[in-house]
């Protein structure tokens, strides 16, 4: 069979199948068409008559195919399979125990839990092999599994972490079929990754930071060195594309002029997405995005002790700075600054309406990414104008929680503002945190079919809804550690990696704001957690009650929320 024209690509794949069946059969074909008829020996059309098929796939051969049904199913009943799945499924959600809480929320949270874990999928048959990017067949050798669906864009922020945390070693697999994929793909990193397809569906470069992400939360088992040679190879403008999909477009004039500018003939992003208002080419947001991946090659370089590396993304991360306009519009009078898409000349291209900008943006508007600077925080609220003036505008940003593309509010179904709520926690009103995720889990969240604010985009969204119910946040790229806010269950045993686990307690969860907060059994006042405190087990409690307080306001000295500025 043949897979693939995701998004309406034309990348293609071939899935092979071998299946058994327990009836015997005679086929008609008729082109790609066949139908099987079974001789029955039942008495009457009223009786029941089953055939159980089993079937093996692999993206390399039928023989594979064969081969995988073999080895992984060969004498399986249907009801044998059946409670084998239901008996994995129960061990890997129970990675994460939860007590206390509503039948609901214990719904809420193990469903996400459950798609969360839904991909990236496994690429490779049990001998090893499968199919590589360059075409040829590879190994994967019988120690490793090859993973392939990376929806890189959407994944890196909330779910990378969450499954880094958890399973390590398998992380470390999925890690190192991202450093196969480049060694096979001229030299850099997919984008979206579908079978050995390569897509440019969204912006930026984000398998950089999937990997920076990884690494930083645990999952180091594979080859970092290599993965951070390939980071610089596409930086450096060595390496810039893979199966004739450009990387980084445009990245010469991000590195000359400090952003990407607007109708450049020179950079075809090529991602508008059909429904979004995206009138431009997603120059202004995949700006913010590079910078975004500049940081975590800063933080991963950093991590495996090459500065110079390190410094060179870390001052290109500063890019963001380029693209705010610090009077971009007047509110009342007042200058309001805010992110601003450029001309290739410096000057800055007009909003169409107010203080909504489409032009330049994928699935968002100027208001909506001027937040979206989560590797910076202090830096950001410095530019709009300190703490005051932040805490009105994000007062008013989130008076409505998921409006769309083309309002100037939160959009929370949709990846670009899943860091924002948690801003406040970066000011002096930490409680607004507190009160604003509680608003998106009871009203953007059901357990319902419908029951997600946006697209799950490979569990996405569902990782971030894992985090807010745990009281935690993974809010800096690369940066191991949480932003902390007001748990939903009485009790939480997170079984870690490492073997080690930690356990969150919540006294009066029912209630939304934070009065007080111990970790490993001493009083602590920041919302920001850093990984080493709790990375090889411990236990954080909260003290809830229902009215907002002053805990985690702008705590100074070493357990400050932090905030990276470039040189």
């Amino acid at each position: 069979m043949t897979g693939g024209k995701f998004c309406g690509r034309n990348q293609t794949y071939h899935i092979y199948f071998y299946a058994r069946l327990d009836q015997g059969f005679t086929a008609t074909v008729d082109g790609n068409k066949a139908a099987l008829s079974f001789k029955s020996s039942q008495k009457s059309i009223s009786e029941a008559f089953t055939v159980s098929m089993s079937v093996g796939l692999s993206y390399v051969s039928v023989d594979n195919a064969q081969e995988n049904l073999q080895q992984e199913s060969a004498n399986l009943t249907f009801d044998t399979a059946k409670a084998n799945a239901a008996a994995t499924w129960n061990k890997r959600l129970n990675a994460i125990q939860v007590a206390g809480g509503s039948d609901t929320d214990r719904q809420k949270f193990y469903t996400a839990l459950y798609h969360a874990f839904l991909a990236p999928s496994v690429f490779s048959d049990v001998n090893g092999e499968y199919l590589g990017f360059d075409g040829s067949i590879q190994n994967a050798g019988t120690n490793r599994i090859q993973y392939t669906t990376f929806s890189s864009w959407d994944i890196y922020r909330s779910l990378i972490p969450l499954r880094a945390l958890l399973y390590p070693q398998e992380v470390g697999d999925m890690m190192q079929s991202l450093v196969n994929d480049a060694n096979q793909c001229g030299g850099t990193f997919p984008k979206w990754i579908e079978g050995n397809t390569n897509i440019n569906v969204m912006p930026g470069d984000s398998v950089p930071i999937i990997i920076a992400q990884s690494y930083l939360y645990g999952a180091t088992g594979f080859d970092a060195k290599s993965a951070l040679d390939v980071m610089q190879n596409t930086q450096n403008g060595s390496a810039v594309a893979c199966k004739n999909v450009a990387t980084a477009p445009g990245l010469s004039d991000y590195h000359t002029l400090g952003y990407l500018p607007i109708n450049d003939p020179n950079i075809k992003i090529g991602t508008q997405t059909a429904g979004f208002a995206d009138s431009g080419g997603g120059e202004t947001s995949t700006t913010l995005e590079y910078a975004a991946t500049d940081f975590a090659v800063s933080r991963f370089a950093q991590q495996l002790g090459v500065s110079d590396a390190a410094q060179k993304a870390l001052g290109y991360s500063k890019n963001w700075q380029n693209l705010i306009n610090p009077a971009a519009t007047t509110v009342n009078g007042q200058a309001f600054a805010q992110l601003q898409s450029r001309n290739l000349n410096g000057t800055w291209v007009p909003y169409a309406s107010g203080i909504v900008q489409h032009t330049g943006y994928i699935e968002g508007n100027a208001e909506q990414y001027t937040w979206m600077v989560p590797f910076n925080i202090g830096g950001l609220l410095t530019t709009l104008g300190g703490d005051q003036a932040v805490i009105n505008r994000l007062d008013k940003f989130t008076q409505y929680l998921n409006s769309g593309a083309e309002s100037p509010y939160l959009y929370i179904g949709n990846e670009p503002s899943f860091a924002t709520p948690w801003i406040y926690n970066w000011t002096s009103q930490p409680a607004k945190t507190q009160a604003l995720v509680h608003r998106i889990y009871e009203e953007q969240f059901a357990a319902t079919p419908s029951g997600l604010p946006g697209n799950d985009d490979e569990g996405a969204m569902s990782g971030w809804l894992v985090w807010a119910s745990l009281g935690l946040y993974p809010e800096i790229p690369a940066v191991p550690g949480f932003t902390l806010t007001s748990p939903v269950f009485t009790h939480a045993a997170i079984r870690l990696g490492n073997g080690a686990t930690l356990t969150i307690d919540a006294d009066g969860p029912q209630n939304t704001y934070i009065q007080s907060v111990s970790v490993n059994g001493s009083s602590y006042n920041s919302t920001w957690l850093p990984l080493n405190a709790i990375k090889n087990g411990g236990s954080v409690k909260f003290a809830l009650v229902n009215a907002a307080t002053g805990w985690g306001g702008q705590v100074s000295g070493p357990n400050a929320a932090p905030s990276f500025a470039a040189p």
